[in-house]
């Protein structure tokens, strides 16, 4: 759609004491608005048909060890990616190796690719060409650079995609000489070399032509070909192609966040390089895809009509009241209750030059549609949350800044359609592919940069809606101030700031954004402005070193935060397992945490929780509700009605369905129902006292501990190992918790009594696939044996030794619980009180096992000594 759009700003404008609308309301061009409609109308339809499942996608910041409050699903890590070129239309399919399949490619599924120097690879070649009358998947090999010294961060497909019409073997490939595109070119990439990504993907979803087709599908890797030389392939049984949105996406065979199939392939920093191979150019990757099942090949799922019926629940109007003389505080009761449009205009690296539908679909996502937003009002939402990384068609390397007009006119488009169904919109930057780590630089050239990217930025963005009403409220960033701008992961000389720095920066980002927004003039001289928290995080934004920024308009500011506490609760679904929530700590929990926030209510800042919830898991092709979201979500909403708080759901597909338009779950429903602003107010003075006794009785009701899980008294020296796997996890940090245990897991942990040998393991009902952390502990072990030793004499998988790879050492964080990291990629070299029997713990390494071996297992054992040394 790139220069195919004229559009007319300035729809909404101010007038004294009142709000109205101008009845041009940023009017497109005939020809474009027929074109855009037909091209919206097609792609609902061709969704409903479809009726393919979808949800949030895989997202790829992995939580810290220990840490309060991480969000792990906003940003797609490898499902993104440019456009490929298509194929001629008209040709029927062909069936991997039978006759047909060699009649149009004259080989059969045995035979050799001239080029790939290595037997076994099928020719492609009858593959080429589009399909008629059936059904079909464009498939093509992508490559995710993310480069040590960030010359380039963004997605590259294979040119020669090719189009699956059913189960069988099949090859992709990516070859740096054809197919690397002229910018990757231009910063200088030559080769497969510092990858976050290689993986296989629906090539049609990712420039935005529509929805996966396919509604299950296996798929294992038989050959992984690089340079003519086949490597290791690690993987023994098939898995879903499919993400939990509904996409093929394979994810891997390589992925630096999740880890590799490829034996031959080292990770670090998340980024991954092939270790045989020195200047790699081009990957061929031997796939078998089995049990696939086509949309049109299930029954039409009921209630897929996409026009949601108004049923007259949420009828409230916001557009003809004066908001001009209310404060945040006061605002903050007709906000009520919202939702995230996640993993839409957020998805970044797509090329500079992508269409704005390309980005919007690049994690995942439907094309949005005026349906999807009159269906979040009907749910009961009054608040809709549309993060969007503004730096996609910015060329910052090149001092370009300008945002590509195509982009600002199609996150406007979005943003009016949430004005006309009456919510209230909250636009924000959002991650926007981690340049925010470039203010944490040690060159000042490049700390400068970033303060030129943001006054860019949000001077273009106030400027464009600057005439839009107070319904329309700016958000400073999402997570990125504080830790974010230190962040040598994101950008290669980041890391300079101290912590008192990052506290100071971050006040310093937040009054630009005041400043240059006042600046642009208009409705933006006193709009209400959302400022981040220090990581969005309740606990560090409380700490005395976050300031607010001062403002000309009295009243006007926000503070955000985020809540996903217990986290190993809250994003379980992101990792497709199961936890729990619901004993009585996890109210007196959240009771702690949500209280820390009367802090800012009482300095007169309203409070929006710009992202929560308990993350559905997706299993078995479909969404389902974790144990306890309602009780979760009404307490949690219970704690925002008292404090006249905002809560905006976080929601990537998986909790609100975006192609019937309505909630995947009927009780989840509910909830959000009974919230919305009418339906409070409608309930009378009796509300509040109402939301008091339920909590007072939910939080009575809850059970001290969940059947079947150990507990001791405090001080017990147990014995226990940490785990933050593909299973979920099992208390996580330095005082023992036997709540942190996902169900499924079971932990056979030791007291120990004084030295000696003792034996601790965990074992995984349904398996466990991947490791983020790991470690063996002794809960107050540094007071009780000052000194001590943990000695790894031995540790099984399933029964079946596993060798170390490094030295372990000996340690303790609080100076009361010791243990040894068996993965900890989070600590680069020992600490200060690392100790090890012979040596010096400078060898020793917090990294101790090989996590891919860590695949499909039902139980680790770990028999270690205690020895004390005098």
């Amino acid at each position: 759609m790139k220069n195919n759009m004229t559009m007319i700003q300035g729809g909404r404008m101010r007038t004294t004491g009142k709000h109205l609308q101008d009845g041009s309301r940023m009017l497109l061009a005939g020809k474009y608005r027929l074109v855009r409609c037909l091209i919206c109308v097609l792609t609902v339809l061709a969704l409903t048909v479809t009726g393919c499942k979808k949800t949030a996608d895989d997202g790829n910041d992995k939580p810290a060890a220990g840490t309060e409050n991480v969000t792990s699903t906003e940003n797609n890590n490898a499902g993104n990616g440019a456009g490929t070129d298509n194929g001629s239309e008209g040709a029927g399919s062909v069936t991997p190796g039978t006759d047909a399949g060699q009649a149009a490619g004259d080989q059969g599924t045995d035979t050799n690719t001239s080029d790939a120097g290595a037997a076994g690879v099928p020719d492609m070649t009858a593959y080429k060409t589009k399909p008629s009358g059936t059904n079909y998947i464009e498939l093509a090999l992508n490559v995710y650079y993310n480069d040590a010294d960030h010359s380039y961060y963004s997605n590259e497909s294979g040119k020669q995609s090719i189009f699956v019409t059913e189960a069988g073997q099949y090859a992709v490939e990516f070859d740096c000489g054809a197919d690397l595109s002229a910018e990757a070119v231009a910063a200088g990439v030559s080769a497969l070399k510092n990858l976050t990504a290689i993986y296989i993907t629906d090539m049609e979803h990712i420039r935005g032509d529509g929805q996966s087709p396919i509604t299950a599908c296996n798929i294992i890797y038989d050959k992984v070909i690089v340079d003519g030389t086949e490597l290791t392939v690690t993987m023994d049984a098939p898995k879903s192609a499919l993400k939990s949105n509904g996409v093929f996406d394979t994810n891997d065979p390589v992925n630096s966040w999740d880890g590799s199939c490829v034996a031959e392939v080292e990770m670090g920093e998340h980024v991954a390089n092939f270790t045989t191979v020195d200047s790699p150019k081009k990957a061929v990757v031997v796939f078998t895809l089995s049990d696939l099942k086509w949309g049109g090949d299930e029954p039409a799922q009921q209630g897929t009509n996409t026009q949601p019926v108004a049923d007259g629940t949420n009828n409230a109007k916001f557009s003809d009241m004066d908001l001009t003389n209310m404060n945040s505080i006061e605002l903050s009761y007709y906000m009520g209750n919202g939702i995230n449009l996640g993993n839409t205009f957020e998805a970044t690296s797509s090329g500079r030059n992508a269409s704005v539908t390309t980005y919007e679909c690049a994690w995942g996502q439907p094309i949005t549609s005026e349906a999807m937003i009159k269906g979040y009002k009907a749910a009961g939402f009054d608040t809709l949350r549309i993060p969007v990384s503004w730096c996609n068609t910015m060329d910052f390397a090149k001092d370009d800044y300008e945002i590509n007009a195509d982009y600002l006119e199609r996150v406007a488009e979005v943003v009016n359609w949430a004005l006309d169904a009456e919510m209230f919109v909250v636009l924000n930057d959002h991650w926007d592919s981690g340049w925010w780590a470039m203010f944490g630089s040690a060159d000042p050239t490049t700390v400068d940069k970033a303060w030129k990217i943001y006054t860019e930025m949000w001077t273009q963005v106030s400027t464009y809606f600057k005439d839009y009403p107070d319904m329309l409220i700016f958000e400073s960033a999402n997570e990125e101030l504080g830790n974010g701008l230190n962040n040598n992961g994101s950008w290669a000389d980041s890391g300079s700031l101290s912590a008192d720095g990052q506290y100071s920066m971050t006040h310093d980002i937040n009054q630009k954004f005041v400043d240059i927004v006042r600046s642009t003039g208009g409705n933006n001289d006193d709009r209400f402005l959302l400022i981040a928290g220090y990581n969005t995080d309740i606990t560090d934004t409380c700490d005395a070193r976050f300031v607010m920024p001062t403002d000309t308009a009295k009243g006007k500011l926000f503070l955000s935060v985020h809540y996903y506490t217990p986290w190993n609760y809250c994003g379980a679904g992101e990792g497709g397992t199961w936890s729990r929530w619901g004993i009585k700590a996890d109210y007196d929990m959240m009771d702690q945490y949500l209280g820390k926030l009367k802090k800012f209510s009482d300095m007169g800042y309203g409070i929006i929780i710009g992202e929560y919830g308990a993350l559905p898991v997706y299993e078995n092709g479909k969404h389902q509700t974790q144990e306890n979201t309602v009780e979760f979500t009404e307490y949690f909403l219970d704690h925002c009605d008292l404090n006249n708080w905002v809560p905006l759901l976080w929601d990537t597909n998986s909790s609100y369905d975006k192609v019937t338009c309505t909630m995947r779950d009927d009780a989840v429903a509910a909830v959000f129902a009974s919230r919305s602003y009418e339906q409070e107010k409608a309930a009378g003075a009796g509300y509040l006292t109402a939301v008091k006794d339920h909590m007072a009785a939910a939080s009575a009701a809850a059970p001290e501990m969940w059947d079947g899980v150990e507990t001791y008294e405090p001080g017990t020296p147990v014995a226990w190992i940490m785990w933050n796997g593909g299973a979920g996890t099992y208390s996580v940090g330095d005082v023992f918790n036997p709540a942190d245990n996902t169900m499924g897991i079971t932990a056979t942990n030791a007291i120990v009594e004084g030295p000696g040998q003792y034996t601790v393991s965990l074992d995984f009902a349904g398996g466990n696939d991947g490791l983020t952390f790991a470690a063996l502990a002794v809960a107050d072990a540094e007071l009780l044996y000052p000194g001590c030793h943990l000695l790894i004499n031995s540790i099984t998988i399933d029964g079946n030794p596993l060798e170390l790879i490094a030295t372990p050492y000996t340690s303790s964080d609080d100076g009361k619980c010791t243990r040894v990291n068996l993965v900890n990629e989070w600590v680069k070299t020992p600490p200060a009180d690392a100790r090890i029997l012979m040596g010096s713990p400078s060898t020793a390494s917090s990294v101790i096992i090989d996590k891919t071996k860590l695949v499909g297992i039902k139980n680790i054992t770990i028999d270690f000594t205690l020895a004390v040394i005098r």
